[in-house]
């Protein structure tokens, strides 16, 4: 039989054992559960410590970041790219191995792509830059700044037909490239027949070629810039009158005026600019009637803010229809205003009459507004003015007759207030102009008969 001490003994020893064995338990389940999460904590001290050491510029620190998160695609490429290029690297081939190792970690990034083929072009791998390149492209069609890089790849490496080509791609996703594209294209190809027969196409846009037209007048050539123009003004495409206009400005500014009048009368034609429905037929002022806004350009009515004056070209005041110029004088200054203004082609030899409408409200100078019309490029050869208007006027017609000298091909029509030479000099108030006309006097063979007469 068990006594007492016995039965102690044994659940003692029982005790003991099962206590040994809980420990035992628990210590193997720290052991599951803890390892893992001490193996997590150390991938992500470690992950830590290589993104701070990629962000650095040494090549050690790139070099161990590499080496303790190999599987990071863009610590590879950081490390390649500072161990290829100049700025601090030394081991190209081992720099293409990086960016190239970066383009297999992750094969959709196109920015890898893209360095591999500078890296291997810079290293004379022909065959790695143009995979590489191609690989880009391919990645990301759309990106214009691919087909930029693409095209000048091309270009260095002899390559001309796929050079135009990726430049033809490029105006088509990206016009804003055209300047740059259109140099770049004159000084290493064929000049702008080719560039016309291989970056543009009759599909680009209007604007682009009105691009290719104002960058042929900037290198001086204005005659294959009117040849693209008219071939533009032929497909009747539509555009705004801002991307027509730098080149009709330069076509005045350089007095190319046969040619200028030409693109008017085509923008005319293809409706960028339209006369006022109910103007005088014959009339060479264009917008006289001011019904329309005036362009500010061209052969339209032009405009200059001055001290002092107020310009109004949509005062509700007018002699027929429903607007007219308005110019209001509103400190009372003893200055020369001239700040409406508008070229007009003509002939040269020839006589011409001017009339419009105008009135006055409290002009208070003895020299008020007046028109005045002048040959630009000889003013000795042409300058005339119209009578002052003065004090308060109702509408009434002023006329002024003049003729061209041998060489005048433009005269310009302005609004102008002379400065006074009496007292009171200074001016204040309004003045009001409408239906501003220009036409010849006499046909020319009249002319010619009436002086012969003479």
């Amino acid at each position: 039989m068990l006594n007492f001490r016995m039965v102690r003994k044994l659940f003692a020893s029982r005790s003991i054992e099962y206590s040994m064995r809980s420990r035992w338990k628990q210590s193997g389940w720290l052991l599951v559960v803890g390892l893992p999460a001490f193996g997590l904590a150390t991938a992500s001290i470690r992950m830590g410590l290589a993104e701070r050491l990629g962000a650095s510029k040494k090549i050690p620190d790139l070099r161990e970041a590499v080496r303790l998160n190999p599987a990071n695609p863009d610590l590879h490429f950081r490390l390649g790219t500072m161990e290829t290029y100049p700025m601090g690297g030394s081991a190209p081939a081992e720099g293409i191995q990086q960016i190239e190792r970066a383009a297999q970690l992750s094969p959709r990034e196109v920015l890898y792509w893209e360095g591999l083929a500078s890296a291997c072009e810079l290293e004379g791998n022909k065959a790695c830059a143009t995979r590489a390149m191609g690989r880009a492209l391919l990645l990301g069609p759309m990106i214009p700044r691919l087909h930029w890089e693409a095209a000048n790849y091309y270009l260095r490496a002899n390559r001309e037909a796929l050079a135009l080509s990726q430049f033809k791609r490029l105006l088509e996703i990206d016009p804003g490239y055209g300047a740059a594209t259109f140099q770049i294209c004159s000084a290493v190809t064929g000049g702008p027949k080719t560039i016309e027969r291989e970056v543009l196409t009759p599909a680009s846009s209007p604007k682009l070629k009105l691009a290719y037209i104002n960058f042929l007048t900037t290198q001086g050539d204005d005659d294959f810039a009117y040849r693209v123009w008219q071939s533009l003004a032929a497909n009747r495409a539509a555009f705004n009158f801002s991307s027509a206009d730098p080149y009709l400005e330069h076509l005045i500014a350089r007095g190319q005026v046969q040619m200028a009048v030409a693109v008017w009368r085509d923008l005319g034609r293809l409706g960028v600019v339209k006369r006022p429905a109910d103007e005088e037929s014959g009339n060479m002022v264009f917008n006289g009637s001011f019904e329309r806004a005036p362009l500010n350009a061209g052969f339209g009515w032009r405009y200059q803010q001055e001290p002092y004056l107020d310009t109004d070209f949509a005062a509700p005041v007018a002699f027929t229809g429903g607007r007219s110029l308005r110019v209001d004088f509103t400190v009372s200054k003893n200055e020369e205003y001239e700040p409406v203004e508008q070229l007009v082609p003509v002939e040269a030899e020839r006589s011409y009459s001017l009339t419009a409408q105008v009135r006055t409200e409290g002009i208070t100078s003895d020299s008020g507004p007046r028109l005045r019309v002048v040959d630009p490029v000889c003013p000795a050869c042409l300058k005339v003015a119209s009578v002052t208007t003065t004090g308060t006027t109702p509408w009434h017609k002023i006329t002024l007759n003049f003729s061209t000298g041998d060489k005048t091909q433009l005269v310009r029509l302005s609004v102008e207030r002379p400065r006074s030479r009496t007292f009171p000099m200074g001016i204040t108030g309004s003045f009001w102009l409408d239906d501003v006309s220009l036409k010849p006097a006499a046909h020319p063979t009249q002319e010619r008969t009436l002086k012969a007469d003479r």
